[in-house]
Parts: structure tokens; sequence; C-alpha cells
């Protein structure tokens, strides 16, 4: 084998690798779009079966009613979890509610305070005495 032979050779497994390496790449892909639309088909037949199921159409058996079980207790779970945002939020409200009526009142108690103060000097001032004339 001479130089230009070697040389046509690299050339042709070059392409050779190529054309399989892109054959083999749109298999792939291929394979990544057959799966993905098979999980979208599993999730038909499952929301089919569920929404039966609910409606009381349909009864699993022995070894297929561990999900649906599982699919109850999740969704109870999913119902308790939003009840209970539901409860923080009311006692959040609450909570705050009972922050601002303090502060009104503290606010009020500073204010009547201060106009007290400011009644006591202006009677000082003016030569009152709190305990009254003689």
């Amino acid at each position: 084998m001479g130089f230009t032979d070697t040389i046509d050779n690299r050339r042709k497994r070059g392409k050779s690798m190529k054309k399989e390496n892109k054959a083999i790449n749109q298999k792939m892909d291929d394979i990544e779009e057959a799966t993905a639309a098979a999980k979208e088909q599993l999730l038909f037949i499952g929301q089919y079966f569920w929404k039966k199921y609910i409606a009381g159409e349909y009864t699993p058996d022995d070894k297929n009613s561990v999900y649906f079980d599982n699919l109850d207790r999740l969704n109870e779970q999913v119902k308790d979890l939003n009840q209970e945002i539901d409860d923080l939020k009311i006692a959040g409200m609450r909570e705050r509610e009972i922050i601002d009526e303090d502060t009104r009142i503290r606010i009020r108690n500073k204010e009547d305070l201060k106009a007290e103060k400011a009644e006591a000097k202006a009677r000082a001032k003016s030569g009152e005495s709190e305990e009254g004339d003689f």
C-alpha cells in the first residue's frame, strides 16, 4: 500500500465512521422521541383508568390496587397540606390584626401621655398646681 492508498484509506474510514455516527445519532433521537411518546401514552392510560376509578366504574384487582391506594393516599395528603396552608394564612392574618391593634393602642397611649405632659407643662407655666389653689 502506497502513501496515497494510505491517505485514501484513512479518508474512507473517516467517512464511514462519520456516516455510522450520524445514523446512530438519528436512531438515538428516534428512541428518545418514541420513549417520550410512550410515556405520554402511559400518562393517558393512567388518567383514563383513574377517572374510571374515581367515577366508580373501575375496580382495581389485587395486582394493581396498591397503585390506586397510593394515589388515594397522596391525593389525601395534598388535600391536607392545602388545608394546612389555608390555616396558616388565616392564623397569619389574625396575628397581623393583633399586631396592628397593639400598635394602635401603643400609639394612642403615647399620644395620651404626650398630651398629659403638655397639659401639665402648660398648667405649670400658668402658675396652677396640680393639687389646686389654696
